[in-house]
């Protein structure tokens, strides 16, 4: 499923993109240009249909924008650093869960190795900085200079403190549902509600209205990062460029496996545990925690859960005061956060 209603921000968002990261001949700039699809590891230029990433955050923030009636041209940049913060996220996220694929390409530290897709994630992160700063201008409205720098840098620890969290959760038998949510309105979340809320300070909307856009932002991070782990045990490889089943190999304490750990039966959570205790997991106890979280109906489960939490931003979103061209557009974000398949 397509999200039709971020076309018409698409191609201005990419250009922009692209004039952020200018092509030289080295190893850098050869780097940073792949983690945008733009660039080959030989240094050749990529066809467009060669890549496909989302850009769901940026395109999120340049709509939200564009529903209230700000100018989202002139906030493109700040779109862009949105998605340099996201792949320095990403890159980094490899690094540590040893990911060898996304995007249906090999990540950055299988190529490069591990200390050059480190430096790649920590410049990445720095041009999202720096292209912050030249977009939001300090003339005239130093409050909303420093409200936009603090919210950004902000959302850069959260998303540090996320990481730290999913390596500790990692090393623990049992982790609650609620701290696993805890953990991805950092993780993931963090960028998500950003995307959503920054367009609301732009534009200086009511505390009224930005509770309203908070609620949003908060519910869709989760609905994401939810589905995201749905997609990692049962996605199609084709769509999703990530190797299914990986998430349940490295034991990582996705949604569906938390949730089984907590509504297992005494059968089933001894188990799980005698498993997840191993070193490392063979393909045969990958089969029995799929025939578990089967015999327990965990994606019916996650799939509730998304449905609740699309309810609780449904709410919020009625109230907001959209353009009326842009209210129709809500619908089809909802169904394709709920339908997505990659």
């Amino acid at each position: 499923m397509q999200l039709n209603i971020t076309e018409k921000y698409k191609d201005s968002f990419e250009e922009a993109l692209n004039n952020t990261i200018p092509f030289k001949k080295n190893t850098i700039t050869t780097m940073l240009g792949y983690s945008q699809g733009r660039i080959s590891p030989s240094g050749n230029f990529y066809k467009k249909k060669d890549f496909s990433a989302k850009r769901i955050r940026p395109l999120l923030f340049l709509f939200f924008l564009d529903a209230i009636g700000g100018n989202w041209e002139k906030y493109l940049p700040v779109a862009v650093s949105i998605e340099l913060l996201h792949s320095f996220s990403l890159i980094h996220d490899d690094v540590q869960d040893e990911d060898i694929e996304r995007h249906h390409r090999p990540t950055i530290w299988k190529i490069w190795g591990v200390p050059s897709a480190i430096i790649t994630g920590n410049v990445l992160r720095t041009l999202s900085y720096l292209n912050l700063i030249d977009s939001v201008s300090i003339k005239g409205n130093f409050l909303k200079y420093s409200l936009v720098h603090k919210s950004f840098l902000s959302i850069c620890l959260k998303l540090i403190n996320g990481q730290i969290s999913d390596l500790d959760y990692e090393k623990q038998s049992f982790i609650s549902v609620q701290e696993y949510l805890n953990m991805i309105r950092n993780k993931t979340g963090a960028l998500i509600e950003f995307s959503v809320e920054f367009p609301a300070i732009l534009q200086k909307i009511d505390k009224e209205q930005f509770k309203h856009f908070k609620n949003i932002g908060k519910q869709l991070g989760k609905v994401f990062q939810i589905k995201d782990d749905l997609l990692g045990i049962w996605g199609k490889n084709n769509a999703t460029g990530k190797p299914v089943g990986r998430d349940i190999l490295r034991k990582k304490k996705s949604y569906p496996i938390v949730l089984a750990f907590q509504m297992a039966n005494l059968g089933n959570r001894n188990l799980l545990e005698q498993i997840y205790a191993k070193e490392k997991l063979t393909t045969q106890d990958v089969k029995s925690v799929f025939s578990i979280l089967q015999e327990m109906d965990i994606l019916n489960r996650s799939n509730l859960e998304i449905e609740k939490l699309l309810e609780k931003s449904s709410h919020s979103l009625l109230k907001l005061n959209f353009l009326n061209s842009h209210k129709k557009d809500l619908g089809e974000l909802l169904e394709f956060l709920k339908k997505r398949i990659y």
